[in-house]
């Protein structure tokens, strides 16, 4: 996005919504103002329980460190009667196990502070307080009542419950017709709630401070209406909550509230605390020396930090008009979910090519298509969660279910209560296997890492026949047109006898349709915990949740007057075969205006000893090394060329070839029985084959359901099962079409049935199983299938796309 088409964000609420979207706009470099019309920050407020979706933004930000200070591990959560028996004890451990991080309880204000100090304070106006609000075509107006006027691209409106952006702009809606009758009602409310945190306590009377793994306390009242939670913290305070349940749900009685209320900071003001905290001082409290009440949890908290707020529940249909968007509790009132809301506008905001109505307004509906469905989750979630905590009928038959609950149903609902955290895949070889990976991790926002043990990026290598079954895949990521700019159309291929009589042509015309941590030598591999590590020689350390060993020569451009077939876009590739030696040599052209050349010595028999030597003695680019080079290029210089104008041979392409990019490698055979086993996993060597695993395994991996042992074994299974029937199928078209340019008897007869076969039993024997393998991504947008060969099916694509569909789902249904 160019700094001209970045929008200008003007915030309503310096909430920790607003402070959240501002620190993320910070980020991302986005002009912003926030406009708060409290004259002053006041640390109020209790505790609050952040889960672990939070967590991966937070390191992104570079405030993980910090927040994690401040936090207290959420494992335990204990439900008791006033005189401390136990009725029910929720264990919320698996999420640690579901998505790689624990939940937190944090001090309110310490969070709010710490997302406050990520924003400048030119950026945050104090003691102003929204008057009205002008919208045009191509900005929107922000006028106070003190006069000053803030305008922008985008008006925020993250000034809670009682928006003042959302009732000027359901005011409007509503003069034109087009607010929902939902969103004209009240705001709905059944529970007031007193909030505070004490100041730091004595550790030998609140012992229970010292153990880091005590759990919160919800008491419930004894034939009383009121409910009372406690969280230790980690600063050794005890942030606390008391709740008064209503008979019946009313809005009226805080709507008057509120107005005759001028205190600032009104949602959380310290008005109309003192009636409750007199009715309540005497309920007993788990923590202490057993004589504890809430009168002592009051008496040491500040008075001017203890307020009284309302717990509104409702979620609104309508969350923007124009150029105004509602974020937080001014478009969902339950729970503290403004931070989310915050990350998706943000990530919107950054990916907006202009600030045209147009544009703002699409952007709108996919944030809410994207929130919405979040927010009724997490509306269903706190509603059921409350019925454990009633006192009619229906709250005992909750705690019964609650109190009786197996354990693998409890953590079915924790799983769903849990984001799913993307594995960390650690890619061994930065060939084009573990490139191609890589570039699909990218797509889907999977974390990965690529080490490489070369020291540098060589461009060795010959040519690669790119067939058909890799093109939508390349469509898929945006670069199949950057590719057939690159390539020359493979068509035909000539076999010829040295030095040029024509054996056989082949017709292929029947086919119609970055994070690298170079010099990276792996030391030792271990697993440990559900993480696997990969510990290179220079002492570096890389932690992953998968590991994959993906560790699997050019001319320079030539005078087209003496190589005519550089002219020819149809030039057909030509192998030669030796007469009398135990050599064939390939030949391609390029669309560069180079030759690219591949000479093949056929050995008498199987060997495995001498390639071993062969690459140990290579340090960088062992499989593609310039070593032992020298010694073929003597005795094959004079071989004879079918190409160009005169009587040229191989030696004629040495000599225009960089020696350091002429290398000599082994062509080994064979397909290995064991691909995986624990949190490792193997890709294929081979241009094609490794870059068709790349597509399978990327497709599994964007499918995980979990990072558990289980998940990644099955996936793996999924993975080896899929590739390897075409593993095979690739080394047996292989080995015969090696069987050809073989001597002896066998080599002629397999060469005498190809020359002679019929052109429709190539096709079908050849070419058309050749094109069955045309997997797709399932995590991109589909390509049209071309051609008349249907594509096999994918098991890897259809699992992803099945996963992608149902993610999208709620977007697509909204």
């Amino acid at each position: 996005m160019s700094g001209e088409s970045k929008p200008n964000i003007l915030i309503v609420g310096a909430g920790l919504g607003g402070v959240m979207l501002g620190a993320l706009l910070e980020k991302a470099d986005i002009p912003y103002l926030i406009v708060e019309r409290a004259t002053t920050v006041k640390p109020l407020g209790s505790a609050l329980a952040v889960g672990p979706s939070m967590v991966p933004v937070f390191e992104q930000m570079g405030i993980d460190k910090e927040y994690l200070a401040l936090g207290k591990r959420a494992r335990y959560s204990m439900f008791i009667k006033e005189n401390q028996e136990k009725l029910l004890a929720l264990d919320y451990s698996p999420m640690d196990e579901f998505t790689g991080y624990p939940g937190f309880i944090v001090a309110r204000p310490l969070f709010y502070s710490l997302l406050l100090n990520q924003i400048p304070t030119s950026k945050i106006h104090f003691g102003k307080r929204v008057d009205t609000i002008l919208e045009t075509n191509d900005k929107v107006e922000v006028h106070t009542t003190t006069g000053e006027t803030f305008v922008g691209d985008i008006l925020v409106g993250a000034d809670g419950a009682y928006s003042s952006v959302r009732k000027g702009l359901y005011e409007r809606l509503k003069k034109e017709g087009r607010l929902p009758e939902p969103d004209q009602e009240d705001l709905p409310f059944r529970c007031t709630c007193l909030v505070g945190q004490t100041e730091p306590l004595d550790l030998e009377v609140y012992s229970q401070l010292k153990d880091p793994r005590y759990p919160f306390f919800t008491t419930i009242g004894d034939d009383k209406q009121f409910i009372w939670s406690l969280f230790p913290t980690a600063e050794n305070t005890i942030a606390w909550m008391l709740v008064e349940q209503l008979d019946a749900y009313t809005s009226r009685s805080a709507e008057e509230e509120r107005t005759t209320n001028n205190a600032e900071n009104a949602e959380w003001g310290p008005s109309a605390t003192q009636s409750m905290m007199d009715k309540t001082r005497g309920f007993p409290i788990h923590f202490g020396d057993g004589k504890r009440t809430l009168g002592d949890m009051f008496d040491r908290t500040p008075k001017d930090l203890i307020s009284k707020v309302s717990l509104e529940e409702k979620i609104f249909e309508t969350w923007s008009g124009g150029r105004t968007v509602l974020l937080g509790d001014a478009c969902h009132k339950l729970n503290p979910a403004g931070g989310q809301d915050a990350m998706a506008l943000a990530n919107l905001f950054y990916a907006m090519s202009s600030p045209s109505l147009s544009e703002i307004q699409t952007t709108f509906s996919e944030y809410r298509a994207e929130r919405y469905p979040a927010a009724v989750k997490a509306f269903d979630a706190s509603q059921t969660l409350s019925m454990l905590t009633g006192k009619n009928f229906g709250s005992k038959v909750a705690l019964f279910v609650a109190q009786n609950l197996p354990d693998f149903l409890w953590r079915q609902f924790v799983k769903k209560m849990s984001p799913i955290k993307p594995p960390t895949v650690v890619i061994v070889g930065a060939g084009l296997g573990g490139i191609m990976l890589g570039a699909l991790l990218e797509k889907c926002s999977v974390p990965y890492v690529i080490l490489e043990r070369a020291s540098a990026v060589k461009p060795l290598g010959a040519a690669i026949s790119v067939g058909c079954g890799l093109v939508p895949a390349f469509q898929q990521l945006g670069i199949f047109d950057k590719l057939v700019s690159l390539a020359n159309p493979s068509l035909h291929s000539l076999v010829l006898r040295e030095p040029k009589e024509l054996l056989l042509t082949l017709d292929y015309t029947a086919i119609k349709g970055l994070y690298i941590h170079l010099n990276k030598r792996v030391l030792t591999i271990s697993e440990k915990d559900n993480k696997v590590f990969v510990n290179s020689t220079d002492g570096s350390v890389y932690e992953g949740d998968i590991l994959v060993g993906a560790d699997g020569a050019y001319s320079t451009p030539l005078n087209a007057t003496k190589f005519p077939e550089l002219n020819n876009v149809d030039q057909p590739f030509a192998t030669t075969l030796g007469k009398d030696l135990p050599y064939s040599w390939v030949l391609f052209t390029t669309s560069s205006r180079t030759i690219s050349f591949m000479v093949v010595q056929h050995l008498d028999k199987y060997t495995n000893k001498t390639a071993e030597r062969d690459r140990a003695g290579d340090d960088d680019n062992s499989e593609w090394g310039p070593n032992a080079a020298q010694v073929m290029c003597d005795l094959t210089r004079d071989f004879h060329i079918p190409f160009g104008t005169g009587d040229f041979t191989l030696g004629d392409l040495y000599d225009q070839t960089p020696k350091e990019l002429i290398s000599k490698v082994s062509l080994e055979e064979k397909v290995f029985e064991t691909w995986f086993s624990g949190r490792t996993v193997l890709l294929g060597d081979g241009a094609l084959t490794s870059m068709h695993d790349a597509i399978a395994l990327g497709n599994l991996i964007y499918s995980l359901p979990s990072n558990s042992n289980e998940s990644i074994e099955t996936s793996f299974k999924e993975y080896q099962d899929e590739r390897m029937p075409p593993a095979i199928d690739a080394y047996n078209s292989s080995k015969a079409m090696a069987k050809g340019m073989e001597r002896g008897i066998g080599g002629w007869i397999a060469f005498q049935a190809s020359k002679y076969m019929p052109l429709w039993v190539w096709n079908n024997l050849i070419v058309k199983p050749g094109c069955v393998h045309r997997p797709q991504i399932g995590f991109l947008e589909r390509v049209k299938v071309e051609g008349s060969v249907v594509p096999a099916v994918s098991p890897s694509c259809e699992k992803a796309r099945s996963v992608f569909e149902k993610r999208a789902g709620a977007v697509l249904a909204k």
